[in-house]
């Protein structure tokens, strides 16, 4: 049997991961701890919705150290 790799996500899915990704660096949220920034974060989708979506992705958008949108 083939070894597995990593899969794609359903497009549903990976949208709700990069929804966790982006309230993670949300300043907003009390228990978020902003000295922690994240690498980008890209998604491979299966490509099942109508568009044929491949990636999704998100990146945090710095000034100086701080984190201020993703």
């Amino acid at each position: 049997q083939p070894e597995q790799g990593p899969q794609p996500l359903t497009v549903t899915k990976a949208r709700q991961l990069l929804s966790w990704y982006t309230l993670s660096q949300n300043a907003g949220v009390l228990v978020v701890d902003n000295s922690l920034v994240l690498h980008p974060l890209w998604v491979r989708c299966d490509m099942s919705d109508p568009a044929g979506t491949a990636w999704f992705g998100a990146e945090p958008v710095c000034m100086g150290s701080k984190v201020t949108g993703v």
